[in-house]
């Protein structure tokens, strides 16, 4: 039985093998080299600064992440190749307004109105990290009137919608006020008794 395992497997023929290149001619010829990429145009302003294209570009931002840390609200808002001397913010009782001119991808505006709740701007701040491409705004809340107050806490950074102009005003509690009271009541329902 050995004697069968045994056995001498053939040459194989290049020429008739499907495993070659059929009807292959070997010539002395140098195959033809690669292409090289060509430069067209080169200049130096090009290099330095972005397009007057894309600095003219203005981006909404809405990539952003925020925390409500209690006393304070931070948002980071990844801005690529963010400069700190390019960066402006304005930070008011119920909006935010910030700019970030001269990245590469031209000017980044994030403009947050009708805030979920009050913020206090003199205790708002700014800070520019170039080496992580990221601007941190730190919004503070207003302070609390005793320490036995209950921080509030905010489900969502700002109030979306078509109203975007009307002010925000909480309500003080107490009586109706007259232009309330003269609001169009709602109908009546009818008394509809069972039959018997």
């Amino acid at each position: 039985m050995e004697a069968d395992f045994d056995m001498e497997w053939p040459e194989e023929n290049q020429q008739r093998s499907a495993y070659y290149i059929p009807n292959r001619i070997e010539t002395a010829e140098q195959p033809a080299p690669p292409p090289q990429p060509k430069l067209l145009k080169k200049t130096a302003a090009a290099a330095e600064a972005p397009s007057a294209a894309v600095q003219s570009r203005v981006t909404l931002i809405t990539d952003m992440a925020w925390t409500d840390e209690g006393t304070y609200l931070k948002v980071y808002i990844p801005v690529p190749g963010v400069r700190e001397d390019k960066v402006s913010v304005q930070f008011e009782a119920d909006k935010v307004d910030l700019r970030a001119d001269g990245t590469p991808t031209g000017t980044h505006k994030l403009e947050l109105r009708r805030m979920y709740g009050i913020l206090d701007p003199g205790n708002c701040q700014c800070r520019v990290q170039p080496d992580k491409n990221r601007i941190t705004l730190i919004l503070a809340k207003p302070p609390r009137a005793s320490q036995f107050d209950e921080v509030k806490y905010w489900p969502r950074l700002h109030l979306h919608g078509s109203s975007a102009d009307v002010p925000i005003t909480e309500w003080q509690g107490g009586r109706m006020t007259k232009a309330q009271e003269q609001l169009p009541q709602a109908p009546k329902i009818p008394d509809v008794s069972r039959r018997s």
